[in-house]
């Protein structure tokens, strides 16, 4: 859906919460048939008639462009809970959070993009297929491994990835583990102003599959990244966690300072 078309979507939503009737609304602005074109997507609705929608709803430009930006940022929120919580593995809650959006047309693409890859995670991870099915599943998502070739990457594809190669590393298969470092080193990754507060969570999954496979100096050189970034965004959330995994592969590596303090 094109942003002209969200932003028509939420007038008409914004109409309906000060219940102003559609034939009122449209007086002196267009036809019946054309207001339902733009709500639908069929047209798209010129500024100038846009501008004197918002009028009818005594609202300024300004103030009808933060009430947009701000339900997507609300939505935004929600969807990073409703993330970490599969990612926690907190099942009920997550499909309570996933129930309640069920009915939400999403304010921007970005929004919407993070819920699908949402309903795709809970759908795989809380399911009773087999790690190759699982695999299957998420390897269609993002065309994998045909993905391993591209030199951009978006958020979801990251995430994806790292569940396929949380799985393939039982295997000993490191396709994509692999690349996921590559990744990490050259930096070749599209982060949004809302993604990017994710990432220091993946460097800590990339750095486990590396500890897992016994890989301890790719770890620590990991965890150290991840550290470096971190503080970068100034975002803590993962600190804790990579100071703790760059202890034990210190450690692992016969530099047992940082471990015991």
């Amino acid at each position: 859906m094109k942003t002209e078309t969200m932003y028509f979507f939420h007038i008409d939503e914004l109409r309906g919460e000060n219940n102003i009737e559609v034939t009122d609304f449209i007086d002196g602005i267009c036809s019946i048939r054309q207001y339902w074109r733009y709500k639908n997507g069929e047209n798209l609705c010129p500024q100038e008639k846009l501008s004197r929608f918002i009028e009818k709803l005594n609202l300024s430009n300004a103030e009808f462009f933060n009430y947009f930006y701000t339900k997507e940022l609300n939505e935004f929120k929600k969807l990073e809970e409703l993330y970490l919580d599969i990612m926690c593995n907190k099942k009920n809650k997550a499909k309570f959070l996933l129930t309640s959006f069920e009915n939400v047309t999403f304010v921007s693409y970005e929004t919407r993009s993070m819920y699908k890859l949402c309903c795709m995670l809970f759908e795989n991870e809380f399911s009773n297929l087999s790690i190759k099915q699982k695999v299957s599943n998420y390897s269609k998502f993002i065309n994998y491994p045909d993905c391993l070739s591209k030199t951009f990457y978006s958020f979801r594809d990251i995430v994806i990835l790292i569940k396929i190669a949380q799985y393939e590393a039982k295997s000993k298969i490191l396709s994509a583990t692999e690349r996921l470092h590559e990744i990490l080193k050259t930096d070749i990754i599209y982060v949004s102003g809302n993604s990017r507060f994710f990432m220091p969570s993946i460097f800590v999954s990339v750095v486990k599959i590396f500890g897992s496979l016994g890989n301890f100096q790719k770890a620590l050189d990991i965890s150290i990244e991840g550290i470096k970034y971190s503080k970068k965004i100034q975002d803590s959330r993962a600190l804790p966690n990579l100071y703790h995994l760059s202890a034990i592969s210190k450690y692992k590596l016969g530099l047992r300072d940082q471990f015991e303090d």
